[in-house]
């Protein structure tokens, strides 16, 4: 996927999936993620939203499989069995739970929009910034079971938790040609 722009695909297809913003924030391409491993994309396609809110929610309608003792990292399951991974950064497991508040279960099912964690984004931007130098937190959205002949489309902008979708995913192109 080309991280420079928004790709287009033809407006007469529907997505299969639409993945809405877990938060308010700056959306950017995963090159632009501390890590190496996720710039290479070895957690699927994504992108990073800038935190600007204390809320995350879910970007999807689906099932709670996964959540990190730290809070750090959900996995929701939706409908046709996409996985949707929430990441935050990997020093929020140094703050112990300390500044986070779970408002959702392991197994639940969620509609997009229900909160999952209310964060201090104070304490976290803090410690963020003592780590990587004065940057902004970033929460990293990938789907880490998404075969590669789908089609992703971004939007590389600022969003509204739950009101903008950020990745849209199109069928692959052998099957919007039949």
């Amino acid at each position: 996927m080309d991280d420079s722009q928004t790709n287009t695909f033809p407006a007469d297809i529907e997505p299969i999936w639409q993945i809405a913003a877990p938060c308010n924030g700056k959306v950017q391409p995963l090159s632009t993620h501390y890590s190496e491993l996720i710039r290479q994309g070895f957690a699927g396609e994504g992108i990073c939203i800038e935190l600007y809110s204390e809320q995350i929610v879910s970007p999807v309608n689906g099932i709670v499989q996964f959540i990190s003792p730290a809070l750090d990292v959900f996995r929701i399951k939706c409908q046709k069995g996409l996985i949707v991974e929430l990441r935050l950064p990997d020093i929020v497991q140094d703050m112990m739970r300390n500044g986070f508040q779970l408002k959702s279960k392991l197994n639940q099912a969620i509609k997009a929009g229900d909160i999952l964690l209310l964060c201090h984004k104070q304490k976290l931007t803090r410690l963020y910034n003592k780590v990587y130098g004065n940057k902004k937190p970033q929460l990293l959205i990938t789907l880490p079971n998404l075969p590669a002949e789908y089609v992703v489309q971004c939007t590389f902008n600022r969003v509204t938790a739950a009101q903008d979708f950020c990745i849209k995913v199109y069928p692959p192109a052998k099957q919007t040609q039949e």
